[in-house]
């Protein structure tokens, strides 16, 4: 697949998206695979959670684990931004993860000493229209593990 680089070299942007964000874009070329076939060559028979950073490419990669998210029921965690054109919306997210998952805001509160997040769960695409920052699609069952695995790493660092 083809990606894109920003001129100035900050790699924390590269896409296999050319954004508008910036006017000068280098690119190259990299093997990509999506998460169902590599769950399926690497014969993988449990995932508990995937964060995804894909600077506006979310929504391929969510299609591409279609049978991982059907079969293995991991949790996800990857950035929104209202500002992507990608299609990644909260009817779109329903649709993919089903019902067996809820969709939660991580809102970030900053404390005397450490940031805090609070999980605000999402009902309507209205919730979304202006948000940028984390989402975490889990299944209900899936959420204390989550509360535990979240405030332990933010802590330690």
């Amino acid at each position: 697949s083809k990606y894109y680089y920003p001129r100035d070299r900050k790699l924390s942007e590269t896409s296999l998206v050319k954004s508008s964000l910036y006017s000068k874009y280098k690119f190259g070329f990299s093997k990509t695979v999506t998460i169902d076939s590599f769950i399926n060559k690497n014969k993988i028979k449990s995932v508990n959670f995937i964060k995804i950073d894909a600077e506006f490419y979310e929504k391929n990669i969510l299609i591409g684990a279609k049978k991982t998210i059907e079969k293995l029921h991991p949790t996800f965690m990857f950035e929104y931004n209202f500002k992507s054109k990608d299609g990644l919306k909260y009817q779109y997210l329903k649709k993919i993860f089903l019902k067996k998952y809820k969709i939660y805001l991580l809102k970030r509160k900053i404390n005397l000493f450490f940031y805090s997040y609070d999980l605000v769960k999402v009902t309507r695409q209205k919730q979304l229209s202006n948000y940028e920052g984390l989402l975490l699609v889990t299944r209900k069952n899936n959420i204390k593990l989550f509360n535990y695995w979240f405030n332990f790493f933010f802590l330690s660092l």
